[in-house]
């Protein structure tokens, strides 16, 4: 991995056990050597977006969801259920999702944006991160948007992090806001 020409983009996603880094590709059933987001379940199963996909993988076998999406973020709940951020083209315009996958099926919300980062805070509101129209936050039941107009610094959100306390920290273009409800 990591042998190309500068100008080549994605070449796996790599794991170090402490002495050594393993890396896999397209090669042994990653989706997409274009990786960019992970994120590992309780029970140790990984969940890797690409360009083209997600990937799963149990240390043994590969599996390949949501081929053709590009995934920007991945989040997975302490019961392993996952939420992921991505989008596809129709036409010549980009078709934005939050998926939810509680292990059988998947779900689908369909956002105004491009989704930049999942999390969820200690008392299991669901927040994510859009690239220019601010935060939303879901109760399992409705969806609640916060921007400028709402006191948020910037709509451009490109991190959230989650403290201890239930505050919700984002980071944007601008400078960082912190939600505390």
């Amino acid at each position: 991995a990591g042998t190309g020409s500068p100008d080549d983009i994605g070449f796996g996603v790599s794991y170090f056990d402490g002495q050594t880094w393993t890396t896999f590709t397209e090669d042994d059933g990653l989706v997409s050597n274009r990786v960019t987001s992970v994120a590992v379940a309780p029970d140790g199963v990984v969940w890797i977006g690409t360009d083209a996909g997600i990937s799963r993988f149990d240390e043994r076998v590969w599996d390949t969801y949501l081929e053709d999406e590009f995934v920007d973020s991945i989040f997975v709940l302490p019961d392993g259920t996952l939420w992921v951020g991505a989008f596809h083209w129709v036409g010549r315009s980009p078709r934005y999702g939050v998926f939810y996958f509680d292990g059988q099926r998947w779900s689908t919300h369909f956002v105004d944006d491009q989704v930049t980062d999942i999390a969820m805070a200690p008392d299991g509101i669901l927040w994510i991160s859009t690239y220019d129209r601010g935060v939303s936050r879901f109760d399992g039941q409705d969806w609640v948007t916060y921007t400028q107009e709402d006191g948020l610094i910037d709509n451009y959100v490109l991190s959230i992090g989650v403290a201890p306390d239930g505050a919700v920290w984002f980071g944007t273009y601008s400078g960082i806001s912190r939600f505390h409800g």
